[in-house]
């Protein structure tokens, strides 16, 4: 590995034996006349480690909402919410974010399974010309699935909100 250069001055070559990958933390260290530097660093973590992940907790809370959604509908999409935000952490705003993904999530799969259902349905009855009617027919239904699917992904959101806030208290 050639010489990298931190503040103007050329430093030691890395080798492997300084390199080391932790989650979300992966870098190489090396150190000159007690002076400890960085290279190739890839830095994720926020404050201190205590911050979770964004995609996780939406994932998560997608799951809780697609298995209490069903049975309460307002109740679970608020519950999803609320576990995304716990999962995502860093404040209210990334919880509420985190829980609004959870929420739209449902909404984008049906969406995406209409129009690909549908096209299927149409070109297995009607041929090229069906499965074109088909692939339509579902993208209107796909549309109106993200529409009402975004009035779920709100309560989400304000579980997840509550949620931000609890994990960062």
């Amino acid at each position: 590995m050639p010489n990298i250069v931190e503040g103007g001055q050329p430093t030691p070559k890395l080798d492997s034996s300084n390199c080391s990958m932790h989650a979300f933390d992966i870098g190489c260290r090396y150190s000159r006349v007690g002076q400890v530097f960085y290279s190739n660093r890839i830095h994720l973590k926020l404050e201190g480690g205590k911050l979770g992940s964004l995609w996780l907790g939406a994932f998560i809370g997608f799951l809780v909402t697609v298995v209490l959604g069903w049975a309460v509908p307002i109740v679970g999409h608020f519950i999803g919410g609320l576990v995304a935000g716990l999962i995502a952490g860093g404040g209210i705003g990334r919880g509420a974010l985190a829980g609004f993904l959870a929420g739209i999530l449902g909404g984008i799969i049906i969406a995406i399974l209409l129009v690909m259902g549908l096209a299927a349905i149409g070109g297995l009855v009607g041929g090229g010309l069906g499965g074109l009617v088909g692939g339509l027919v579902g993208l209107v239904v796909g549309i109106a699935a993200i529409v009402l699917g975004i009035f779920g992904a709100i309560v989400a959101a304000i579980g997840g909100l509550v949620g931000g806030a609890i994990r960062k208290a």
